[in-house]
C-alpha cells in the first residue's frame, strides 16, 4: 500500500542493492548458466529503470516484473529453441494481462503505467540478455 512515489524509495534501494548483490555472486561462477546470470540483471536493471522513472510517475512494479518474465519465456524460446514451451509462455502471457488488468481495475496505475511497466520490464530483459550472452 505505497500510494506515492517518495514510499517507494526505500524498498526500491533495499531491494536495488539485493538484486545488485546476488547478480555479482553470480557473475563470475561458472556454475551459473549466462541465461540466468542475464536474468538477474535484467531483473536489477529493469528495477534500476523503475527507480528513475519513480521520478516521473508511479509506474506499476506488478506489470515490470510481468514484462521481464514474459521477456525471459521469449527469449528461451526464441533463441534457445525450447518448442515445448509454447503453451507455457502463453499461458504466461494471459497470466501478464490478469495482472495489467488487476492493477488497472483496482484503480492502483492509470493505462500509461501499467504498459510502461511491461515496456521496461521487457526492453531490461533483452537489454541484459545482449549484455551477458551478446546476441
Amino acid at each position: 500500500q505505497m500510494q506515492t512515489a517518495q514510499e517507494r524509495i526505500g524498498p526500491y534501494i533495499s531491494t536495488g542493492i539485493l538484486y545488485i548483490w546476488t547478480y555479482l555472486n553470480m557473475a563470475n561462477s561458472v556454475s551459473v548458466p549466462p541465461i540466468f546470470r542475464a536474468f538477474v540483471l535484467g531483473a536489477a536493471l529493469s528495477l534500476a529503470g523503475a527507480f528513475f522513472v519513480n521520478v516521473f510517475s508511479k509506474i506499476s512494479l506488478h506489470t515490470v516484473g510481468m514484462g521481464g518474465w514474459v521477456a525471459m519465456m521469449v527469449i528461451t524460446y526464441v533463441f534457445y529453441s525450447y518448442q515445448d514451451i509454447d503453451m507455457l509462455l502463453l499461458s504466461v502471457i494471459v497470466i501478464a494481462g490478469g495482472v495489467g488488468t488487476a492493477r488497472l481495475l483496482l484503480e492502483a496505475h492509470d493505462g500509461r503505467d501499467v504498459l510502461g511497466g511491461y515496456v521496461l520490464g521487457f526492453v531490461a530483459q533483452f537489454l541484459a540478455f545482449k549484455i551477458i550472452v551478446g546476441i
